[in-house]
């Protein structure tokens, strides 16, 4: 069952921090924008001190150039203050089961089963990521 999320929001990336958290530029609607860290929800990518974890950020910077246009879902924060969340492409894609099918990170959510990933609810991207307009 997939987890609920608590508030969505249209975001512009800004750069990848590592192999499963990148900062973003949050529009809160009204002209309002916050930069924000968000930790993908529900995998792990390697630490960013081994090989693995470098080809997952490096990896991670080719899907979020600066300046793509995403949506968040965001699930909680984490105990750094991050947003943990779902992150959906401009094409409707979810970002989590993309770099887990890639194995440039493992699901999160269950122990016996490091594969498993649970994703965000279904939604209706074209409906959430349309464009705001620029005035």
């Amino acid at each position: 069952m997939a987890q609920r999320y608590k508030w969505h929001a249209n975001a512009e990336v800004l750069r990848v921090i590592d192999g499963d958290t990148f900062k973003c530029r949050v529009d809160l609607g009204w002209k309002v924008s916050i930069e924000t860290d968000v930790r993908l929800a529900n995998i792990n990518a390697p630490e960013l001190d081994t090989a693995a974890g470098m080809a997952a950020a490096a990896h991670l910077k080719q899907i979020l150039p600066p300046g793509l246009k995403i949506l968040i879902l965001s699930v909680r924060l984490d105990k750094y203050g991050r947003s943990q969340a779902f992150v959906k492409m401009p094409d409707g894609s979810d970002l989590g089961a993309q770099l887990v099918r890639e194995n440039f990170a493992a699901g999160a959510d269950s122990s016996l089963n490091p594969k498993a990933y649970t994703g965000p609810p279904q939604l209706e991207p074209e409906k959430l990521l349309g464009t705001q307009p620029d005035d």
